[in-house]
């Protein structure tokens, strides 16, 4: 069970790396011209596309990109790191 653990939090560490690098992005920590912002705001889009759905749906309008926080990444983030601790639950039952 240890190498499943561990691909299991390798894999949500990439997607909370991804949603924080944004986070960084929309505060300005990090440049927009930044090389990898190319591939950041496209992938982190995608991860809060369930998140955003709901915002748009309330019609609350996210915020462009360093143009400060953006509360629905910020919800994803939380979301991906409570889906992660019920998929490390469920994996360690299986002991």
């Amino acid at each position: 069970m240890g190498l499943i653990r561990t691909l299991i939090v390798a894999g949500f560490g990439v997607v909370q790396a991804v949603l924080t690098a944004r986070v960084l992005l929309d505060l300005g920590v990090l440049p927009t011209d930044l090389p990898l912002a190319d591939l950041i705001i496209p992938v982190s889009d995608a991860l809060a596309a369930p998140i955003m759905a709901l915002a748009e749906g309330v019609g609350f309008e996210a915020p462009d990109v360093g143009m400060g926080m953006n509360p629905v990444i910020l919800t994803a983030l939380i979301g991906w790191s409570l889906i992660e601790m019920v998929v490390l639950m469920i994996v360690g039952r299986g002991r």
